[in-house]
């Protein structure tokens, strides 16, 4: 015992060598009292310092107490503290007058107060997007921005991806609307009620990147995979399933929970299209179901149409309703399951087994009785074939933004074209960023994006956005982007 108690040192003269000795610092979880001489008594909630975490004894590690006591003790009686970074320092838009240190009012929850450092969440040399190139080169972008006014074929060789399914354009389009949100989230001129439906918006985002990522990608291989990836294929479904199962269940009332879907065509390998469903709880027992289709590829016979009575241009209503669904329904994995069926197995009319089968199994009642006389979702046809999959993807959280549970502050029928108009401005917002990081000269293309970017923000202002209602004034906008 001497050997061992010499071989692991005595007392410490100096106290303060606890906090000069090596090792790491611990808090005890559990008090100890030593039974041989070599041990080391723990009092719970003191720190202790952890000179080795191994000895010649299994579960037992030597440390040292704040008297300067060596001895070793239970390893799981205590919990290392591991030592963490401090925090970035955030960034300041001004220095503070003497007046306004020692004032105690509350700055105004709807005023707008421009800030020239506003952080949008990356570091000032980091991208926005963090990817190689700018913004205005990212598929979404440029599918968003250009198509209005720029040949589809041209804007096809932009947002191409090689190898890409409508997965993974879902996923792009989700992850740079997520982007977007983070950056509302932050905006300061958005009061608390336009933050919390873009933070719903958000929410939902995140749901449906997860039920994205447990769709298995080996169902657009040609030969199916092998007989090991078929059934891991068959888990992954399984699990996707019990993920939706379980989202529509617990979400709340006047709530919104958006499935990334869509079908793969037998016949035409083109006419894959990528949807995305929309689930609304509007009370306990009782749910609406929506099915966002923008593609161009798509038989337009399920969704209304019109002609536009002041641009004389064809729209169309993006999500078709279903309501009065009961949760014994929709809450069901077989009808999730025949709804991906299109997806997981080429079917030579998909169109028809979705609007015609499968959905109106919800309210069993015929798909074209489902048409509201009174819609107000309605949006006007792509040149482009839809290749990033943004215009579906901002139509769906729009509506859902709209059916969302909504601040009694906040005017309903405002929603959608503040909204809009919300995520033009945080997009030039980032192209703004990324022109300031690391870009010293844009190439023509470049440049004309860029100006685009700007337009688009200014028609959503003028034709959809009333700005002197909104709480953000033209000049204060302006002001903001300079």
């Amino acid at each position: 015992m001497a050997d061992r108690l010499s071989s692991l040192g005595d007392v410490v003269a100096n106290p303060l060598a606890l906090l000069k000795a090596e090792g790491k610092s611990a808090l005890v979880l559990f008090s100890y009292e030593a039974q041989e001489e070599d041990e080391l008594s723990l009092e719970k909630g003191a720190k202790i310092r952890v000179i080795k975490e191994k000895t010649g004894n299994e579960g037992w590690s030597l440390g040292m107490n704040a008297n300067g006591t060596r001895g070793i003790f239970p390893s799981n009686y205590v919990s290392i503290e591991e030592a963490a970074p401090p925090p970035p320092r955030p960034k300041r838009g001004s220095v503070l007058t003497t007046e306004e240190l020692e004032s105690t009012d509350e700055p105004k929850e709807d005023s707008f107060v421009v800030v020239d450092g506003w952080d949008l969440g990356v570091p000032p040399e980091t991208r926005v997007l963090g990817q190689k190139g700018p913004l205005w080169r990212h598929p979404c972008f440029i599918d968003m921005i250009a198509d209005p006014y720029v040949d589809g074929k041209r804007i096809d060789s932009k947002t191409l991806v090689p190898k890409s399914n409508i997965l993974d354009r879902l996923s792009t389009s989700l992850n740079f609307f997520s982007t977007v949100c983070d950056i509302l989230c932050r905006a300061p001129h958005l009061s608390r009620g336009w933050k919390k439906i873009v933070w719903d918006m958000k929410h939902a985002c995140s749901q449906s990147l997860t039920v994205l990522n447990y769709i298995p990608r080996n169902v657009f291989a040609a030969d199916g995979g092998s007989a090991t990836e078929q059934q891991y294929t068959n888990i992954e479904i399984m699990r996707m399933l019990e993920n939706i199962v379980t989202s529509v269940d617990n979400l709340p009332v006047n709530h919104c929970f958006i499935a990334p879907g869509g079908w793969q065509s037998k016949i035409n390998q083109q006419e894959n299209t990528p949807v995305l469903y929309i689930v609304t709880r509007i009370s306990h027992d009782e749910y609406e179901f929506a099915i966002c289709n923008t593609s161009r590829h798509d038989d337009v016979s399920f969704h209304p149409m019109r002609l536009n009575p002041e641009t004389f241009e064809m729209e169309r209503a993006s999500p078709l309703v279903f309501k009065g669904v009961k949760k014994e329904r929709i809450n069901d994995a077989a009808f999730w399951y025949l709804l991906y069926r299109p997806l997981l197995k080429k079917l030579e009319r998909p169109q028809e087994f979705i609007y015609e089968r499968v959905a109106p199994f919800l309210n069993e009642t015929p798909t074209l009785s489902n048409v509201d006389p009174n819609i107000q979702f309605w949006h006007g046809f792509g040149r482009g074939s839809e290749l990033s999959t943004i215009r579906c993807t901002l139509r769906a959280f729009l509506y859902s933004a709209f059916k969302t549970d909504i601040p009694t502050s906040i005017n309903k029928s405002e929603v959608i074209p503040y909204v809009e108009l919300q995520f033009f401005w945080a997009v030039v917002r980032m192209v703004k960023h990324d022109v300031t990081t690391g870009v010293s000269t844009l190439n023509h293309s470049d440049a004309t994006l860029v100006r685009l970017a700007c337009k688009r923000l200014a028609e959503v202002a003028g034709n959809r956005g009333s700005m002197e209602k909104s709480t953000v004034s033209p000049e204060s906008l302006a002001t903001f982007l300079n």
